[in-house]
């Protein structure tokens, strides 16, 4: 029979291991954006002094620097795109892996061959990616010639050449601020993008890789949170799954939830992780029968995410997570307690 602590084992193994890869993700998609926005900035530097000799407004005004910040923007799209593609076939081959070391487990042999299927959940992120970075750059177009009539700036025909570059030079490069901070959504929206990647092709891989051992066995599924780190628990909504079985091809609850808040909404069902972007959850696949002698079984891993979720009032006070579940007038009503006590602190003085 096989044992539940052995397969926990691998799970959390390849929980680390898609961690890594998602971060890595991420900070590939915020590199690609952060690039752009300096080849922005170098282009619209270069036709500034290029154009040294023309009044601010003719400077600023020209087609040439908008076709810049649009070029800088798709060379990002065209990055992010890439590694979010890469970031779910990483996924898939961690996934199939994870299959292969747990159907071991069970005497079995998990498997994927080419015929892996095409993904719609891939597809629907990258048009995701491309129609949100399409939306920002023309937000973000109109937010540059926005700060430039907001501002007012006019040229002053008597100062020197040189002058009139310097303050054109300067006064471009505040208003493409104003492009770089629009720049930021996208970048996030996208890194959000690459860490559910990550998830969404390890669960497709891993199920897949099931697809003819659950023609002859009874197969389940469990929900694993991540508890590794005391410092940083799941959230509610996965706390309330850590630990639920359903058979091999019913979907997890997407109502489940021990926040007062509605939980995140899904993706056509919820076969498996991820739940939201930075999810950290992982499956485990069950084939017959399973000793739970040495852990806890399903129904005991639910008792402790249930436990875990009481924990939300200590005798030192109110938790972080409390906080968050908090609605805005008790939120308000709290942080001006908070406040309240910290002034009467400074004002009597930390030793009294």
């Amino acid at each position: 029979m096989t044992d539940f602590s052995e397969l926990t084992s691998i799970a959390d193994k390849y929980k680390k291991k898609a961690l890594e890869l998602d971060l890595k993700a991420q900070q590939d998609i915020k590199q690609a954006y952060r690039k752009s926005a300096v080849t922005f900035i170098k282009v619209l530097s270069r036709v500034v002094k290029r154009n040294n000799s023309s009044t601010v407004e003719e400077i600023l005004i020209r087609k040439d620097v908008e076709e810049a910040f649009s070029a800088s923007l798709v060379s990002a799209r065209t990055s992010a795109t890439k590694i979010v593609e890469e970031a779910f076939q990483k996924g898939v081959a961690l996934g199939i892996a994870q299959a292969k070391e747990e159907a071991s487990l069970f005497g079995l042999e998990a498997d994927i061959n080419s015929d892996f299927p095409s993904s719609t959940y891939l597809s629907s992120l990258l048009s995701d990616i491309s129609r949100h970075s399409r939306e920002m750059e023309d937000a973000a177009i109109e937010a540059f010639y926005e700060s430039y009539r907001d501002k007012g700036f006019k040229d002053d025909t008597g100062k020197t050449t040189q002058q009139r570059r310097e303050e054109s030079t300067t006064r471009s490069r505040l208003m493409a601020s104003s492009v770089i901070r629009a720049i930021g959504p996208v970048s996030t929206r996208s890194s959000a993008s690459a860490t559910v990647a990550v998830q969404r092709g390890m669960t497709e891989a891993h199920l897949y890789a099931y697809r003819d051992i659950s023609k002859g066995n009874r197969l389940t599924k469990v929900w694993i949170a991540n508890f590794s780190d005391p410092s940083k628990p799941p959230c509610p909504t996965c706390t309330a799954l850590h630990g639920t079985e359903v058979p091999f091809a019913q979907s997890f609850s997407s109502s489940q939830t021990f926040s007062s808040s509605k939980p995140p909404g899904v993706y056509k069902y919820l076969q498996g992780p991820p739940r939201h972007p930075n999810c950290r959850c992982v499956i485990i696949v069950l084939v017959g029968e399973v000793d739970f002698s040495k852990v806890n079984s399903p129904a005991g891993l639910r008792a402790f995410a249930i436990e875990q979720s009481k924990r939300v009032v200590s005798s030192k006070g109110i938790s972080s997570q409390q906080i968050r579940d908090m609605p805005k007038n008790k939120f308000d009503s709290f942080k001006s307690k908070v406040i309240s006590s910290v002034k009467k602190l400074f004002r009597r003085g930390f030793g009294g």
